[in-house]
């Protein structure tokens, strides 16, 4: 706000952020059709939540609220407002990563999208008026860095800082969501480092996993750790590993269709800073199994005597920091 006297005052004050986009929206550049419906499909997420705001907050407060469309995402700001945060971050993860989700985006004419969503919490300087839309706006280092989580996050997944999480827990909202650790993460475009949560909706039930698989190992491991992923007999999947900053895709285009299963070795490096947590998100959801390790002595694990372990008329693909080994069809 600038003052009579030209002295800018400043609005910095907590808030809780939430930054979002979907994947593969780029391939959508020279086909407008589909860009047209792609939009009306975010349209009609960003008046949901305008219209909750409202409903829930009245018009004046819910006007200080941000909720800034960019591009294939949404920049989301809630002044000290944790708890909106979360709903409205699982409201997008509902909109593109259920099932529910894939059909509304289905009678829209699209395929599946998979949002990735990041929420952080921390100081952001708020303005009533952008002096560009004449509409609220914030910036700050916690509104960049939610911003450079959200690329580094799994699509499909909502991953929330330790910030973010500290902020729940002190508004009681441990009830109603689960935080898992997933390790430190790092941000998009060498913008440091954060230690990184999934989140689950929980309501004091079991929580809500959805479509992610995940194991649990020694945090001294350092071995390379077979995933085996079973896919679905309609088409490929695209599959996404996280482990600690670690994370590795292997999308559809790279995986052969002759193949009933892809065994994917994968190295962990055990360290202080990455957590013993293997993610395994699949897009469309694959069963996935997680062959049993022997961890005897502190030296390099090994696959369990029994387990198939044979790589005759196995094809191998290299990526950057993993290998993926894919099982043929009658194996």
């Amino acid at each position: 706000m600038v003052r009579e006297n030209g002295e800018i005052e400043s609005g910095l004050q907590p808030a809780a952020v939430v930054c979002a986009d979907v994947e593969r929206y780029a391939s959508l550049a020279d086909q407008h059709e589909w860009l047209l419906k792609f939009d009306h499909l975010m349209g009609r997420l960003g008046r949901g939540i305008r219209d909750d705001l409202r409903a829930s907050l009245g018009e004046e407060a819910a006007g200080r609220y941000v909720v800034k469309p960019a591009g294939d995402g949404v920049l989301l700001v809630y002044p000290g407002d944790i708890k909106k945060a979360l709903e409205h971050a699982w409201r997008i993860h509902d909109h593109f990563n259920t099932s529910a989700g894939r059909e509304r985006q289905r009678k829209y004419g699209l395929w599946p999208f998979q949002a990735r969503i990041a929420v952080h919490y921390g100081d952001v300087e708020l303005i009533e008026r952008s002096p560009f839309n004449d509409a609220p706006d914030a910036f700050g280092r916690t509104i960049v860095t939610c911003s450079r989580l959200e690329p580094a996050t799994v699509p499909g997944m909502v991953w929330v800082t330790d910030a973010a999480v500290e902020a729940a827990v002190a508004q009681g909202l441990a009830e109603s969501y689960g935080f898992q650790q997933i390790g430190m993460v790092d941000l998009a475009k060498q913008a440091g480092t954060v230690h990184a949560y999934n989140l689950t909706r929980t309501d004091g039930k079991a929580a809500q996993w959805g479509h992610l698989s995940v194991k649990r190992y020694p945090k001294w491991l350092q071995a390379e750790v077979y995933v085996l992923v079973h896919r679905p007999a309609e088409r490929l999947p695209t599959i996404h590993l996280a482990w600690g900053a670690s994370h590795c895709v292997v999308h559809r285009s790279e995986l052969a269709p002759e193949c009933r299963a892809y065994r994917i070795k994968h190295k962990l490096l055990g360290s202080p800073t990455d957590l013993p947590l293997l993610l395994v998100h699949t897009d469309p959801p694959c069963r996935v199994e997680f062959p049993e390790l022997d961890f005897s002595g502190k030296g390099p694990a090994t696959l369990r005597p029994g387990l198939p372990a044979s790589s005759e008329g196995v094809q191998e693909i290299d990526t950057e920091s993993d290998r993926w080994y894919l099982l043929p069809r009658h194996a």
